[in-house]
């Protein structure tokens, strides 16, 4: 009889831990911080004539959200499908709070090269997918994240090595699947610098969605 009390005492306890962490992350939603949550920040030009055909990435983002640390480490490659657009897929290893998740995601950059608003700056719509599935008080729950962006950048560099400037709008829709779901939309900016380096870029930027986000990385052009 004791053991049987001591059980229901103690699945009784850990739902209630598991509800205290979805609160939790709940909670943040109104403050997620990337452009493209669970995964990196642009760290790219509009134009894809300016990388190889396919090129990998590794990069990472970090930042507070209402006091939690967040952090995300990944890889992305990018492979130009066409001379205008450039296929994504993204997988790291993040940290939400106490919390530990694979997230993985796809994403799309298509250059809008006839775009007629101003002939200084390269125009490219984005649009991204990411899933992470995070250890929440002894329990699986998965994060899902769509954004929707705008990518500007000069059409010359601003330095003589090279070195292009790139900002960014978008939105963004975050969605916790749990029994009563929760969801969060957003909007915000971001910029940052790219640089060549030879065999690819580098990269540096900061994302702002209600809470700040800093993000570096570097991207080898593979041919």
């Amino acid at each position: 009889m004791f053991s049987k009390n001591g059980s229901g005492l103690q699945c009784r306890v850990s739902k209630a831990l598991v509800s205290v962490a979805l609160a939790a992350v709940m909670a943040l939603l109104p403050h997620v911080a990337s452009a493209e949550y669970l995964g990196l920040i642009a760290g790219r030009e509009a134009t894809p004539e300016k990388t190889s055909k396919l090129s990998a990435e590794l990069g990472i983002v970090t930042g507070e959200l209402e006091g939690v640390d967040y952090q995300n480490i990944a890889l992305r490659l990018n492979y130009r499908y066409t001379p205008k657009m450039v296929i994504t897929g993204t997988i790291g290893r993040g940290e939400l709070g106490e919390s530990n998740g694979v997230p993985f995601g796809v994403g799309v950059l298509y250059h809008l090269s006839n775009q007629r608003i101003t002939d200084v700056v390269e125009i490219a719509g984005t649009a991204s997918y990411h899933r992470g599935s995070y250890d929440l008080g002894g329990s699986d729950e998965d994060i899902n994240a769509l954004a929707l962006g705008i990518l500007i950048s000069g059409v010359k560099p601003i330095m003589r090595n090279g070195m292009a400037w790139y900002s960014s709008v978008g939105f963004q829709n975050v969605d916790v699947d749990v029994s009563s779901s929760d969801s969060s939309s957003d909007f915000g900016l971001g910029g940052g610098v790219v640089l060549p380096t030879g065999v690819g870029n580098a990269y540096l930027g900061f994302e702002y969605f209600d809470s700040l986000t800093i993000g570096l990385g570097i991207r080898y052009f593979v041919y």
